[in-house]
């Protein structure tokens, strides 16, 4: 009997890694939400760091960790493996996409492909938003996508390394390569209207709506998507083999960040954005930047509030308002 189950799983692996000729690509959509630290590697793929806690007297924030969830599709192998997945400690990786340039959404892409200059570019260090507005019309999801409203605070100091920050700064991550990557609209429409004001300790520096949510697509040549788990601290490994929708012939995938809502609580006007200053763990301490020139958003208020006050139950997914940052 375990040998007939052993050979009936290298048949499966077999037909999702060997796509005989004339079968459908797999389309895959990935979204993620949850205060990542997106990084441009040097090859131009896009990896999102899942950022460890940070417990010191100036920085507190507690992690709960990163789940993966496989939102449309289904899971072949292993049978009866459950949708949603922790992956917090593990580097992911989507097989067959993890090479060639990402194509990244609207005006800030370029600046992203140019990871590593002078912090006195002042074109780099204040690029403009793309509708010349600190805010994209509210409801209309086609003008979130531009990758300028997800907060990119290293603009205004190129010239700091990240070297070292798979190590340093996360407990895991997950990269892609090829497809295109795009911003959406906020995972909570409380926080369309939300201006937030990027402050240091002695200064604000500018004001713009940001979002929470990025969007990942690409297609792979096979007729499954095979998502490999390596855990970093155990160094297990897991093989999880998805068969796309017949109908859309894709594989839906939520990458979400968990945080503890009684520690962030959404902010009110005035109130900055917590958990923030953790993505200045990924700066190399080789190049520092001081605590008074590090950037933090503050919520200004609503665009369309007389008083610039949130309204009282905004509670956004998943608990607390997290957008990621360009470190």
């Amino acid at each position: 009997m375990r040998r007939g189950l052993g050979r009936a799983w290298l048949v499966v692996v077999a037909a999702a890694t060997m796509a005989p000729s004339g079968c459908p690509n797999t389309k895959v959509e990935l979204t993620m939400l949850g205060g990542f630290g997106y990084v441009v590697n040097p090859d131009l793929t896009m990896s999102a760091g899942f950022m460890k806690s940070s417990m010191t007297p100036t920085c507190h924030v507690p992690q709960f960790g990163v789940q993966l969830t496989i939102d449309e599709g289904e899971i072949v192998s292993p049978a009866g493996y459950p949708a949603r997945i922790d992956v917090t400690n593990d580097i992911v990786t989507l097989a067959g996409l993890t090479h060639g340039a990402v194509d990244f959404s609207g005006k800030i892409g370029r600046h992203l492909k140019r990871p590593t200059v002078a912090s006195s570019d002042a074109a780099m260090s204040n690029p403009g938003s793309p509708n010349n507005s600190p805010q994209p019309p509210r409801s209309d999801e086609r003008h979130w996508t531009d990758l300028f409203w997800i907060p990119h605070t290293r603009l205004s100091y190129l010239d700091k390394r990240l070297d070292g920050w798979q190590d340093r700064a996360v407990t895991g991550y997950l990269t892609v390569g090829g497809g295109t990557l795009s911003a959406g609209i906020p995972s909570n429409p409380d926080y369309m209207d939300a201006i937030w004001e990027f402050r240091t300790s002695t200064a604000t520096k500018y004001k713009q709506a940001i979002t929470d949510r990025l969007h990942w697509k690409g297609e792979v040549a096979s007729p499954a998507l095979v998502i490999l788990l390596e855990d970093r601290t155990t160094h297990d490994k897991r093989r999880i083999i998805v068969a796309p929708s017949p109908k859309r012939h894709t594989v839906g995938l939520t990458l979400v960040g968990l945080h503890d809502p009684d520690d962030m609580m959404p902010p009110g006007a005035g109130d900055p954005l917590k958990h923030f200053c953790t993505f200045y763990q990924m700066i190399d301490p080789a190049t520092p930047i001081p605590p008074v020139d590090r950037l933090m958003p503050y919520l200004g208020g609503s665009m369309n509030s007389s008083t610039g006050a949130m309204p009282a139950n905004a509670q956004p997914t998943p608990g607390a308002y997290c957008p990621g940052d360009w470190p």
